[in-house]
C-alpha cells in the first residue's frame, strides 16, 4: 500500500532565479531610462552637450544589481553642487567636490 503514493520533486530553483534577474535587470533599466530622462529635464541649461551627455548604466557587482545615472563630464558637477562647493582642481588631484 505504501508503493501506491510517489512523490516526484522538480527543483525549478535555477530557472526561477534567471527569470527573475531578467525581470530585475529590466525594471532597473526601466528605472534608468526614466531617471535620465527626468535628469535631463532638471538641468538649468536647456540645450547644449551637458544636458544630452546624462546616461544611464545598468551595473552588476556579484548577485547585486544596480543603475547609476550621470554625465562623464565636470560642467554636470558645477550644475550639481554650484562653485563655492567646488575645490581649485591641482594636476593629479583625484578630489574634484570638497563636501
Amino acid at each position: 500500500m505504501a508503493d501506491d503514493f510517489k512523490i516526484e520533486f522538480t527543483n525549478n530553483a535555477k530557472v526561477i532565479k534567471s527569470i527573475l534577474n531578467r525581470e530585475c535587470e529590466q525594471a532597473l533599466t526601466d528605472c534608468g531610462q526614466i531617471l535620465k530622462s527626468n535628469v535631463r529635464d532638471l538641468t538649468r541649461i536647456k540645450s547644449g552637450q551637458t544636458k544630452r551627455s546624462f546616461d544611464y548604466q545598468l551595473v552588476k557587482k556579484g548577485d547585486e544589481l544596480a543603475v547609476k545615472v550621470g554625465s562623464p563630464l565636470e560642467n554636470a558637477i558645477w550644475e550639481e553642487f554650484g562653485k563655492k562647493f567646488l575645490c581649485r582642481i591641482k594636476i593629479g588631484q583625484k578630489r574634484v567636490v570638497n563636501l
